[in-house]
């Protein structure tokens, strides 16, 4: 699946892999003080959190300024709500549950993260 690129300020970008299950990859600032970013990468399983952990995907989508999770159900169409669901637990959780892949300068995350897009399924035209 192609990856559909969701925020300039993070370069965050995500895919869904199937079922309700979405992979997205970021970067963040790793040391503030030597100017340092990491990239990350994580896999959301999106019908784990509504259908075992629902209070949780509540709170957490209440940061985002969403009411409740029947609220981006029905405002969202399809897999866009899902999307925007894994997008808000990845985000919330943001390194702790994913994988670092790379660490370097802005510039150099960056291209880290277009090189691996592009080499794992390109972007979503």
């Amino acid at each position: 699946m192609a990856w559909i690129y969701t925020d300039d300020d993070s370069m965050q970008h995500v895919r869904r892999l199937e079922g309700q299950c979405w992979q997205l990859i970021e970067m963040a600032t790793h040391d503030p003080e030597e100017d340092l970013f990491q990239v990350y990468i994580g896999d959301v399983d999106v019908a784990q959190y509504i259908n075992n952990e629902r209070e949780e995907l509540s709170r957490i989508l209440e940061t985002y300024g969403y009411p409740s999770v029947e609220f981006v159900l029905r405002e969202f169409s399809g897999n866009f709500a899902y999307q925007v669901i894994a997008e808000c637990i990845f985000e919330h959780y943001n390194t702790r549950y994913a994988r670092r892949l790379f660490v370097g300068g802005e510039d150099e995350c960056v291209e880290y993260i277009e090189n691996y897009i592009e080499e794992t399924g390109g972007k979503e035209v």
